[in-house]
C-alpha cells in the first residue's frame, strides 16, 4: 500500500514537472 502511494505521488510530481517544462518550452 505504501509503495503504491509513493509511486502515485512520484507520478504526480513528474506530471507537474512535465507540465511546467511544456509551458516553458512552448513555441
Amino acid at each position: 500500500m505504501i509503495d503504491c502511494l509513493s509511486r502515485a505521488s512520484a507520478f504526480d510530481q513528474a506530471q507537474e514537472l512535465i507540465d511546467e517544462y511544456e509551458r516553458n518550452h512552448s513555441p
